[in-house]
């Protein structure tokens, strides 16, 4: 009997699946933009509460959806081309969307970023900065923080099956025939308001993650003063609107990139018997390299970072379950390698910005204009990194500075370093870019930043080589060029390239410590939340950056590398609420308005979200049905009626 019941039970699971199969097809592949939100409201998409239907329609451009007298919701259908503000905004405005659906094409636009002209103008405008509009390809009006109270997905490989059954109905529109495949989106967002209500609620989470850092010798903890350092900073996150296709080619793994192929070659001065030149051990300065996440939400990796480094930190509870030195549960600290370094020890910063699209062999240095006490040591530190770089015969690049009318940085990491350093400490500061003005990169945060050509990704090697140079010679080497013509020699082009290939397209990562760590296609660096988890649960790309150090680093500093939390400094997590909260006892605390950050948060949404599609039943049909029940209804009950006296009188009813 048992075995009957099973049986009957997985019989009918079959039958149901069965059933959902042939009525719905699940669009597995489906993208979708998700709801972030900020301190001053919503941006992203959701569906509300609930599923949301409409009918496929294909949008084109030449001859709208505008067949008069659509009054039904409907799910557009439009090519990647398509998709811009002004087409999202035309269909939000003329019509009843349940969704959209973007179809991923042979075709690329020339250029397209959904991202502001001014990047981060919000957090650049509290910090005093002149906005500048390095992304050309930008909007005043950006596609990224649009709020749409519909979904937006993304669909790259069953373009055919539903560009078919879109151009059907639009087949039988135009014949004036029953219209019947339709989309479902089910995609609610919990979060609603802003990152105070949803915090407060706890249904969102602060967008961030987990940064990691190393440096390149033994921290000395029994002197009372280290050495200087130079620190190499370069962002590790990428952004796009639809936040699981944020590759990042150029903005910013060409960065991370050619830093890591720089340190893979400063490190091999350690490993080499040649006495002539100094390991980076030996050196006067202590080489620091960090790599930063959530810097595209309000720099949030580098803002932690900084004020970690310049506070005095004191741990309230210990963990006691991991064997994970210095691992801090209250306030949530990963390690405690950061409370060995002082921030005033930071004596020069080189970051790595966009080198992806390198122009006539011709890399810029943008310098620090944002504190007077540091514009003479940053002068000076361009004019060596120009001298250090220039003229190797193995390097093929040029060095230049950028434009004097410049007002300063473009999007960068150095300046949370500088607003937290001492007043009376100057920091020689240069970002090192592709370009001079603008951007090169026409598809800067957005998931066309999805390859670069084989002439740039060589490059990236050349830029690897300049970068080694220069932080070899500023920590204390010099311009030896016998010792930076080796160091030349150990940066290695083909892990170079085979880093690259990892990082953005998911290639050669067995050949690379960590890459086990970067594997599912499509490459993401979006960021995604900031979660109190335990250091082994960490994966992904900060895994990824420890683990490469570490095989690189360990055997010099004797720690390796380490993670770093990644969140808005601006909140910090009460234990008692089991919340994140503002923090208290700011300079902003009395007036939210002045708060130096949007506070990006991220909402939560069920595990159930998804597009499906499904053919609905032509009205005729369904009338002929009905009148034909009803038919058959009067029918057995006239039949009924009918036989009733002769059962009575020729059967015992009782």
């Amino acid at each position: 009997m048992l075995a009957v019941l099973i049986l009957s039970s997985l019989l009918q699971g079959v039958r149901a699946d069965m059933i959902y199969n042939a009525m719905y097809t699940d669009l597995q592949d489906a993208v979708p933009c998700v709801r972030l939100l900020t301190k001053d409201g919503q941006i992203g998409c959701s569906t509300g509460d609930g599923r949301e239907r409409g009918v496929l329609r294909l949008f084109d451009e030449s001859a709208p959806l505008l067949r008069a007298g659509i009054k039904e919701k409907i799910a557009p259908v439009i090519y990647n081309m398509q998709f811009n503000k002004s087409t999202i905004d035309t269909l939000k405005n003329l019509y009843d969307v349940a969704g959209i659906i973007v179809l991923e094409s042979g075709d690329v636009p020339s250029s397209f970023s959904p991202d502001e002209k001014s990047p981060q103008s919000y957090i650049e405008t509290a910090r005093g900065r002149v906005l500048h509009d390095w992304n050309p390809y930008g909007s005043e009006d950006a596609l990224k923080f649009g709020d749409y109270d519909f979904a937006i997905v993304l669909i790259t490989t069953d373009v055919d099956k539903v560009l078919s059954l879109a151009k059907e109905n639009e087949k039988n529109a135009n014949d004036g025939k029953h219209i019947s495949y339709m989309a479902e989106f089910n995609y609610p967002m919990y979060a609603k308001g802003n990152s105070f209500e949803c915090l407060g609620d706890t249904t969102c989470l602060p967008v961030g993650g987990y940064s990691v850092f190393a440096t390149m010798n033994q921290i000395n903890t029994t002197s009372e003063h280290q050495k200087d350092i130079v620190l190499a900073l370069a962002m590790a996150d990428s952004s796009s609107f639809f936040h699981d296709e944020a590759p990042g080619a150029s903005s910013y793994q060409s960065s991370v990139t050619t830093l890591l192929g720089a340190i893979a070659a400063l490190s091999k001065l350690n490993h080499t018997e040649d006495s002539t030149c100094p390991d980076v051990t030996q050196l006067n300065k202590q080489i620091m390299v960090a790599f930063l996440e959530g810097e595209q939400f309000g720099y949030v990796g580098s803002r932690r970072l900084a004020k970690d480094l310049a506070s005095n930190f004191h741990c309230l509870h210990k963990s006691n379950r991991y064997s994970y030195e210095g691992l801090c549960l209250q306030p949530y600290k990963l390690n405690d390698v950061f409370t060995k370094i002082n921030l005033t020890d930071i004596s020069q910063i080189i970051e790595i910005g966009q080198v992806g699209n390198i122009k006539n062999d011709t890399l810029f240095m943008h310098q620090a204009r944002l504190r007077e006490i540091d514009r003479f040591s940053t002068a000076e530190l361009s004019e060596k990194f120009k001298e250090y770089a220039e003229n190797s015969p193995k390097l093929e690049l040029n060095v230049h500075n950028a434009s004097d009318s410049l007002p300063g940085l473009p999007p960068s990491s150095i300046v949370s370093f500088l607003e937290e350093q001492d007043s009376e400490t100057s920091v020689a500061a240069i970002h090192l870019s592709d370009h001079d003005t603008t951007f090169n990169n026409p598809y800067y945060l957005s998931r066309y930043d999805r390859n670069l050509t084989a002439e740039s990704r060589k490059k990236l090697c050349a830029a690897s080589k300049a970068v080694a140079r220069v932080l070899y010679a500023a920590a204390g080497a010099g311009k030896n060029e016998s010792c930076l013509s080796k160091l030349d020699s150990f940066v290695d082009c083909d892990l170079v390239e085979s880093l690259f290939a990892c990082l953005v397209l998911a290639e050669n990562c067995d050949k690379i410590d960590g890459g086990r760590y970067i594997s599912s296609k499509p490459v993401s660096h979006y960021t995604s939340v900031f979660l109190l988890v335990d250091p082994p649960r960490i994966i992904g790309m900060p895994r990824f950056l420890r683990d490469f150090l570490d095989t690189n680093l360990y055997d010099i500093n004797k720690y390796g590398a380490v993670f770093h939390d990644s969140v808005d400094p601006v909140l910090t997590f009460n234990y008692a609420s089991d919340k994140w909260e503002l923090k208290q006892d700011e300079p902003w605390s009395s007036n939210l308005s002045e708060i130096p950050s949007r506070i990006y948060t991220e909402s939560n949404w069920g595990f159930d979200i998804s597009t499906r599609l499904y053919q609905r039943e032509d009205p005729t049909v369904q009338l002929i049905m009905l009148v034909t029940g009803l038919f058959l209804t009067a029918a057995t009950i006239g039949v009924n009626f009918a036989i009733e006296p002769y059962i009575t009188r020729n059967f015992k009813t009782g």
